[in-house]
């Protein structure tokens, strides 16, 4: 796909939205999509494959798999991608920070639902205000889990450290009292909310 035809957007897939972006393209034209993480959201380029859409419109889409938005965002300035799936929050971020990109669709909603900053249960600490100065666990600087740190803390007019840990690791350092608070993932804050900390 040359240059001038290559969409340099992030696109939170969704498939009404990507069905239409398709629609006009090229014969044999060749679609690199890039993955931010393993999220339900992010399925929808490897379904809408399965199903047979980029066939049927004549689409090589050939999808990577990355570690999280910098990465993806990283691939997609450099032109090693056409396309990526990353959450708004953390397109924002990027073009905030003067990466040349802009959202097309959403597929994910645009606010933090099911996102939490936690601690453990017998934290003296009870409200984001409280969490001045204090260190965060995130996956890593930049990513998603940073922003939604980030902009918490702006909502509550203080500033945290965030401590970029890896995903892997943020939760056992969270227990190991390692940080103070730590967010991940909806699904695995869940699964931190009845944990008990």
């Amino acid at each position: 796909m040359s240059a001038k035809f290559k969409l340099a957007a992030v696109l939170a897939l969704s498939l009404p939205v990507f069905a239409s972006l398709v629609h006009s393209a090229r014969a044999a034209d060749t679609v690199r999509v890039g993955l931010a993480a393993v999220y339900p959201a992010y399925a929808i380029p490897y379904a809408a494959n399965e199903l047979g859409f980029y066939k049927e419109k004549n689409l090589d889409v050939q999808i990577t798999q990355f570690r999280g938005g910098p990465a993806t965002q990283e691939a997609l300035a450099s032109g090693a991608i056409d396309i990526s799936t990353i959450a708004p929050g953390a397109a924002a971020l990027a073009i905030a920070k003067g990466v040349q990109e802009k959202i097309v669709a959403l597929s994910v909603p645009p606010t933090p639902q099911g996102w939490y900053i936690l601690v453990p249960t017998a934290s003296s600490i009870k409200s984001m205000a409280e969490l001045k100065g204090k260190t965060v666990g995130v996956t890593q600087k930049g990513s998603l889990t940073d922003f939604w740190v980030q902009r918490a803390a702006a909502k509550a007019g203080i500033t945290v450290q965030a401590i970029p840990l890896g995903a892997p690791a943020v939760m056992p350092a969270l227990k190991a009292k390692q940080v103070d608070a730590a967010i991940l993932w909806p699904i695995f804050s869940y699964k931190g909310l009845p944990a008990r900390l």
